[in-house]
């Protein structure tokens, strides 16, 4: 069996309590995962990005005071899942890399950079998460994927 870019989505969409889930959120987030698989991220690796990433965007959704439109949502958690790769690996996507792939055709490479810092800032610059919340969700991440080789399918 093969743990695909969806199958990880799906995972942490059942852990996270957030409307955010259409099917071109999931898409979107499905192509993220895809990019740091083809990127050479370990299962360990990719879990506990998404793990960041998630944890990242549960807080902002609950400091948001008022909801935003569904596609500008699964770009700020693409974005969040960079700024979690950045934050975690030694070597993460270049930022340019994540613009060509993913939002070359929602903004321009400077937008992006200007999205990126509005959300460092909205995070306070911190980007530790508390180690019980990282575990909740890195495990059962982890666990969808023992033993399994990684691989993008969606």
């Amino acid at each position: 069996a093969l743990v695909t870019a969806n199958r990880l989505i799906t995972c942490v969409a059942s852990m996270v309590d957030m409307p955010l889930w259409s099917p071109s959120t999931k898409d979107l987030l499905c192509r993220a995962t895809a990019l740091l698989i083809l990127e050479g991220r370990s299962a360990e690796e990719l879990c506990a990005t998404l793990s960041h990433a998630f944890i990242y965007a549960v807080g902002l959704e609950r400091a948001a005071k008022k909801p935003m439109p569904d596609a500008e949502v699964a770009r700020i958690q693409v974005l969040l899942i960079c700024i979690a790769d950045a934050y975690l690996h030694e070597k993460p996507v270049s930022f340019k890399k994540w613009h060509s792939e993913l939002f070359r055709k929602a903004c321009t490479f400077g937008t992006l950079n200007a999205a990126n810092n509005l959300l460092l800032r909205r995070l306070n610059f911190s980007l530790q998460v508390d180690q019980s919340e990282f575990l909740a969700m890195y495990n059962p991440l982890l666990d969808a994927c023992q033993g399994m080789p990684l691989q993008v399918f969606f």
